[in-house]
């Protein structure tokens, strides 16, 4: 009957509503159970080994960024026995999964600890179209074990072509609060601004700084501050929460996103705003509203933002237009692979989107299983329209089949009905 015919082709559409995004082409590239370098000699690292200042399991890759056939990676000295902090590794003709060491980057003497010239603590890292690699510097060490300052932060950046430094630029006391927490930034390539985000417990907001004119100013927002009632993630400690906000400029540089990890919302401010005399911008945030917890976004050249939903172990791709009130973005991965901690993502120029995810609550917890592969990095095609399009929502489609879902059993019930009054 026509009924019967209409239930199956519902039955269809929502088989079709709740597929995953074909994950044929997510290819496990790299992973590591332990970090290891290269070392200059085997009794240099006998050495560092012996006197604790190589302590591999303390060993974390935070941020990576793909230049060319290269990764560049981060590792913050969150726990002592860091020897390197900034590094960098080739891509292979294969991608059959490796386990690469890590050559320091540029030298191991830039690795010196407490020596201020130095790399203390790298966190987020971003290249320019120039070839040139923007380095943050915490300057704040072991926060798992004595939290402490050791040098000032700073802003350091790397000739790619030559590996010299062309700019180390202190980040002055004056747009600090206590306790500081610089660890996420936006590199604006047009107009030669770096966005850093400060999610200071004390005072939250944006700090921007201007390499044309080389100065510093702070801009406070109220919803960069951490949620002091917010619960973990996976149980991942609240106090290490605040160093995973992630913040993102659109393709046009005139928007900056921004999310942090205690909360599920994705919020947004005009990048015009950072030129007023003002020095609060938190009431001119705009809030596009929840879709799950998470620890990082990006941008493309293409006008994508890319982002993890925690709880559905998923990235996905928005497409950033003139709807930005129609805020709503398509999963592009959903994989049980995908651990429930993601610490970076990347689109190298081939539009392959790389992910790296991990067993980050167990390192933040002190476990540490040699067995498991603790870091992972893959890469997944994502196929990109050139023309600006209104975003489909695989959340939208989830809501429409569940309504549909309804009515499904609303006609089986409607049939049964009149089946027994006849």
């Amino acid at each position: 009957m026509p009924t019967k015919k209409l239930i199956l082709l519902i039955i269809c559409w929502l088989k079709c509503s709740f597929c995953e995004e074909d994950s044929s082409n997510f290819t496990l590239v790299f992973k590591w159970n332990i970090i290891d370098y290269e070392w200059p000699t085997k009794e240099t690292r006998s050495q560092y080994l012996n006197e604790s200042k190589f302590v591999p399991q303390n060993c974390y890759i935070r941020d990576f960024k793909i230049w060319k056939k290269t990764v560049f990676v981060s590792l913050p000295r969150w726990k002592p026995g860091v020897p390197a902090t900034l590094a960098r590794f080739p891509i292979g003709p294969s991608f059959l999964p490796t386990s690469p060491a890590l050559q320091p980057y540029p030298s191991w003497s830039m690795q010196i600890f407490e020596d201020c010239f130095s790399l203390q603590s790298a966190h987020a890292i971003d290249i320019d179209a120039k070839g040139q690699l923007w380095v943050l510097d915490s300057g704040f060490v072991e926060e798992f074990v004595t939290n402490r300052t050791v040098c000032p932060p700073k802003l350091v950046v790397f000739n790619l072509q030559t590996n010299f430094i062309v700019k180390h630029v202190i980040i002055p006391t004056e747009v600090l609060v206590n306790n500081s927490v610089l660890t996420t930034m936006a590199l604006d390539k047009d107009h030669q601004r770096v966005f850093i985000a400060d999610s200071s417990y004390f005072s939250s907001g944006f700090i921007i700084y201007d390499g044309v004119t080389g100065t510093f100013k702070r801009y406070t927002c109220e919803q960069l501050s951490p949620d002091e009632s917010s619960s973990n993630i996976n149980y991942v400690p609240l106090y290490i929460l605040p160093e995973f906000v992630s913040i993102a400029l659109n393709t046009d540089h005139n928007k900056l996103y921004f999310s942090t990890a205690d909360s599920s919302d994705l919020f947004y401010v005009n990048t015009s705003v950072f030129t007023m005399n003002k020095d609060d911008v938190s009431d001119l945030i705009t809030d596009l509203g929840s879709n799950g917890r998470s620890t990082k976004l990006i941008s493309d050249s293409k006008g994508y933002m890319y982002f993890n939903i925690v709880n559905k172990k998923a990235v996905v791709q928005w497409r950033e237009s003139s709807w930005v009130y129609h805020y709503s973005p398509h999963v592009v991965i959903k994989n049980k692979l995908i651990r429930h901690w993601i610490s970076s993502l990347d689109v190298d120029e081939d539009g392959y989107l790389w992910i790296m995810s991990s067993r980050f609550h167990d390192y933040s917890n002190n476990i540490f299983k040699m067995e498991k592969d603790n870091i992972r990095i893959f890469r997944l095609f994502v196929p990109r329209q050139e023309k600006p399009r209104k975003p489909k929502s695989g959340f939208v489609a989830e809501y429409l089949a569940l309504v549909l879902f309804i009515a499904i059993i609303g006609l089986i019930i409607t049939e049964i009905l009149m089946f027994n009054s006849v």
